[in-house]
């Protein structure tokens, strides 16, 4: 009996090794996602058997309806984005097929699941570039007037802006180098804060320790005296 495991391994695209999206069949009949053959086809050559590609990719039919009736026998997948407030949907995914997103890309003002983050990360082109975990309202690290991430600082006007906004008597410097220089100045006060408690955790130890000192000394004498306490000076 097939099993989901055993249809799968005939729907996986012979390039990222997932699902196929958006099928794609050439004339040696190998299928691909659209996207890896984009970025795979080499000099007209299949990427798999290496054989001349004749006549243009096209979309295969066939497979693409397949894919869908088979992800509507998938058991429900926890990585699915279905709307929750925390979560981001990844950019690229599917529109019907979409899921969460791990990290957003802050030059390609993109969000990416893990499928998708392996793709970008796999482009030398995009080694550079800045990612954190998933955020919501990308957009608003955009420039509104050009769409293009905000990468520095204007310090004349105090505010981020993008490359395209720079004038020629703008004193810029790259947000990585503003946010270092604030975390600095926000590390000293701190750190002679830490500074200032640990003085005094150490103090209040030490006068811990002479009292227990003091105690131990008092029940020495006490019982160095036989068991009664000094009597006080003009006491019967």
């Amino acid at each position: 009996m097939l099993t989901v495991g055993d249809v799968s391994r005939h729907l996986l695209c012979p390039v990222c090794k997932t699902l196929l999206e958006e099928p794609v069949s050439i004339s040696c009949g190998h299928t691909f996602c659209k996207r890896c053959l984009d970025e795979s086809l080499s000099e007209s050559q299949c990427p798999l058997c290496q054989e001349p590609v004749s006549t243009k990719p096209s979309v295969n039919e066939a497979i693409e309806a397949l894919l869908q009736e088979f992800r509507q026998t998938l058991p429900p997948n926890p990585d699915l984005f279905s709307g929750e407030i925390d979560a981001v949907p990844c950019d690229i995914c599917e529109k019907d097929f979409t899921y969460k997103a791990i990290k957003s890309c802050l030059t390609c003002l993109l969000s990416y699941c893990d499928k998708h983050l392996k793709q970008h990360q796999s482009k030398a082109r995009f080694k550079n570039h800045t990612l954190v975990n998933a955020v919501k309202d990308l957009d608003k690290r955009s420039c509104t007037e050009y769409g293009r991430a905000l990468e520095l600082y204007c310090r004349r006007n105090e505010c981020c802006i993008c490359a395209l906004c720079v004038k020629t008597d703008d004193d810029v410097i790259p947000v990585k180098s503003e946010r270092k220089i604030r975390e600095a100045k926000h590390r000293n006060p701190i750190e002679e804060m830490k500074m200032k408690i640990k003085k005094r955790e150490d103090k209040l130890k030490e006068l811990k320790e002479s009292a227990e000192k003091c105690q131990v000394s008092t029940v020495h004498l006490f019982a160095c005296g036989e068991g009664a306490w000094p009597r006080a000076v003009g006491t019967d």
